[in-house]
């Protein structure tokens, strides 16, 4: 089998179904990890644990010995212990160990459904944040406990009323969590946090709108850190959208792939590129889930097909 990172995997090949699910980068074992949510309609709360070898791009279907039970809202890789953090309902501290395949819950369930979720490298903490309450929590994958993290008084909206779309993620160019706010076509804001002194800052950067027509924004990860360019990408909305946290500055410009919906964003180190799935995308007048991968080359700044796509 090819080891070309740029040649497309078999085109056959067994992959995560129709609905997908959250991904992360394992950088201990260099393979992104998805847990693909209710892939069998008559147990809906099932899950399944997949990885993908970003050097010969293909799918594996893991086998632990137990998984999750649904829906997780997000992953996030615990460097630190070497681990992959689940959140998402009660499964929020599930931790998943790939070279031994091991699912285990590390403490007792939590009720954490924000999907704002980030690695604090500084810390070694993962910090949650739950949109629709505003709240924030610190977990320790070591010793499975649960934090509050103070905010101080200046607060972001929370996901409810006309702020429906919301991401995050954690910039250390800055040392700031980056937090964009759609606003539902009307004010869009782009927020930071400092995890050293707990507290929020709304920039006054020109923050893009993105015309949020049917599921732009729903899974929060359509957000990403790109190391090579140091900058905060969102992908939504037919559009790719890069914040430069050191001047404040947001850049807008087609996302060269059309615009797909449930788009979910993960950073590949090895080959240095922004790694894309979707959840839904047209296709000869219908939207159908295409289940492909794809990844972006900053070299000629465009989108490389490396997983074809199952349009079933």
């Amino acid at each position: 089998m090819s080891a070309d990172p740029n040649a497309p995997g078999p085109a056959d090949q067994d992959r995560p179904g129709k609905d997908g699910g959250p991904m992360v980068f394992d950088r201990s074992s260099g393979r992104i990890v998805l847990v693909e949510n209710a892939p069998d309609r008559a147990a809906p709360q099932a899950s399944r644990t997949w990885t993908f070898d970003i050097c010969t791009n293909t799918w594996m279907r893991m086998d632990p010995a137990v998984e999750p039970i649904g829906p997780i809202g997000g992953l996030v890789y615990d460097a630190d212990s070497d681990l992959v953090v689940a959140l998402g309902g009660t499964t929020s501290g599930w931790t998943y160990d790939l070279g031994t395949d091991t699912w285990c819950e590390d403490a007792a369930p939590v009720q954490v459904d924000g999907r704002q979720a980030v690695y604090d490298p500084v810390t070694g903490l993962v910090l949650v944040r739950d949109g629709g309450t505003g709240s924030m929590y610190s977990f320790d994958a070591e010793t499975g406990a649960w934090a509050d993290v103070e905010q101080g008084a200046v607060r972001p909206p929370r996901t409810d009323g006309p702020m429906h779309g919301q991401v995050m993620t954690f910039d250390p160019t800055i040392d700031r969590l980056v937090l964009f706010v759609e606003g539902h076509r009307c004010c869009p804001t782009t927020w930071l946090f400092d995890p050293r002194s707990h507290g929020w800052a709304k920039t006054d950067a020109a923050t893009p709108t993105i015309a949020f027509v049917w599921g732009d924004l729903v899974n929060g990860q359509e957000i990403v850190l790109d190391e090579t360019a140091g900058v905060v990408v969102v992908v939504s909305g037919g559009k790719r959208h890069t914040f430069d946290g050191s001047t404040l500055t947001w850049t807008t410009e087609p996302s060269g792939i059309g615009r797909m919906f449930g788009v979910r964003l993960v950073y590949d180190p090895v080959n240095r590129r922004v790694v894309l799935t979707a959840g839904l995308a047209p296709w000869h007048g219908l939207v159908r889930p295409p289940r492909s991968v794809l990844a972006f080359e900053p070299s000629d700044g465009a989108w490389l097909e490396i997983v074809a796509p199952l349009w079933v």
